[in-house]
């Protein structure tokens, strides 16, 4: 919402955000109104009070790091002129920090709940107290921390690299419809009562949009199997590589 000479409204505090002490606070971008009754998220619980909102585009980051971690774990340990148990060692933590940073791509999220607010980043995980968040906000720009993020009350944030930009070809609307039901759910937590809701999802997927989306999947479990069994046969017998 935007007041005169280009102010903005915080959602959730009276006033001009530009007669505030800080600077930011406010939404950065034009934010959708939220529906009600509707989410975004991909999974949530059956009374709407808790939601997981990560985005497909994280599978796509995914499908690199089985094929990364197993070049570089196989191929410059073979080179090794050491022991056996050297270059066992050397392909296991190789291959192990990739696992690490899979499980983490995957794990990109935005888990929201009325006690706290988790965001998983590719590196660190912040769990922060409703009550300190004055609004979500998602701001458009090109570098990494962008997408959605929560702004406190102190004007300070921390941004989701879950909802961050990933490719040329994204929506505009990325993280804007997310932004949206986060600034709606956190306001539903601040009132003296909250009744349970019955979320449906936004967006639905066609029957045939389930069907590529599984078979995806398939294969992103496939590959890393694949990944798998090839490390485990290097570390079997490393010589015979």
């Amino acid at each position: 919402m935007n007041g005169p000479s280009g102010w903005c409204l915080s959602p959730f505090r009276p006033g001009w955000t530009s007669s505030l002490p800080w600077k930011g606070v406010g939404p950065s971008r034009a934010v959708p109104e939220y529906q009600a009754g509707t989410t975004t998220a991909r999974r949530w619980s059956s009374d709407g009070s808790v939601r997981v909102f990560s985005r497909r585009y994280r599978t796509l980051l995914f499908l690199f790091v089985p094929v990364f971690g197993c070049v570089l774990s196989i191929g410059p340990t073979s080179d090794m002129n050491g022991s056996k148990t050297a270059m066992r060692a050397a392909a296991l933590v190789i291959f192990g920090a990739f696992a690490l940073l899979g499980w983490r791509v995957l794990r990109l999220a935005i888990v929201v709940r009325p006690d706290w607010v988790v965001i998983r980043n590719l590196l660190a995980t912040h769990r922060i107290d409703p009550a300190s968040i004055d609004h979500f906000d998602s701001p458009h720009a090109s570098q990494l921390r962008t997408g959605v993020r929560a702004v406190r009350a102190d004007g300070q944030f921390i941004s989701a690299s879950a909802f961050a930009k990933m490719n040329r070809f994204e929506r505009r609307d990325r993280g804007l419809y997310e932004a949206a039901e986060l600034n709606s759910w956190l306001a539903e937590t601040r009132l003296p009562t909250s009744t349970p809701v019955q979320l449906r999802p936004r967006q639905p997927m066609s029957g045939q949009a389930k069907w590529w989306w599984r078979w995806w999947l398939v294969f992103l479990a496939a590959e890393t199997i694949f990944a798998v069994a090839l490390v485990a046969g290097f570390v079997a017998d490393p010589l015979t590589a």
